[in-house]
């Protein structure tokens, strides 16, 4: 974001979201949206824009978020090995001074190959799995096991930089490319 000359303040979120396990993949969009609505009040500025975003790892119906624990973690990763799952990000963009909300769906499909059993200890050891959703961290080793991807790259890795630029450009914010990268 700074490298596209955005000026911003980041406010951790107020909202702590339910532990959920069965939901449609939109679930984020709603959970993106309570958490920048728990901010509005930390932020006076009457033109203030904010954006706020969720990401969790979808696989068959099931949301795999931050796992509880390390067996979690192990289990998650048997869960993805050998197959697609989905990483979905809702981002929500609100400019205060006009009450205009803006948001997106972000869909990115990951494949795993199939994980052998010292692959999937070697990821659980190096990539801190209960700081990550799904149990893994895509730009650490386990993104070595990763066989395909079909969406944006960025959207594995933290936040989808194309479509929260789209949001921004709605609101009137346009990056700014003259500065050096």
């Amino acid at each position: 974001m700074q490298r596209l000359g955005y000026t911003f303040q980041v406010v951790p979120p107020r909202w702590k979201e339910p532990r959920v396990e069965e939901v449609l993949p939109e679930y984020v969009l709603s959970t993106a949206w309570r958490k920048l609505e728990s901010v509005l009040g930390e932020v006076q500025d009457p033109q203030g824009v904010f954006l706020a975003a969720d990401t969790v790892v979808w696989q068959e119906g099931k949301i795999l978020g931050k796992p509880r624990d390390m067996e979690e973690a192990r289990r998650w990763l048997r869960t993805l090995s050998g197959v697609s799952h989905w990483v979905f990000t809702g981002l929500v963009v609100y400019d205060r001074a006009s009450g205009k909300r803006f948001q997106v769906l972000v869909k990115t499909k990951v494949r795993f190959k199939k994980l052998t059993h010292q692959e999937m200890e070697w990821i659980l050891a190096l990539d801190d799995p209960l700081d990550k959703a799904g149990g893994y961290a895509f730009q650490g080793v386990a993104g070595l096991f990763v066989e395909s991807i079909e969406g944006n790259f960025y959207n594995i890795i933290g936040l989808p930089i194309p479509h929260v630029v789209e949001l921004l450009r709605k609101v009137g914010f346009q990056p700014n490319l003259d500065q050096p990268f």
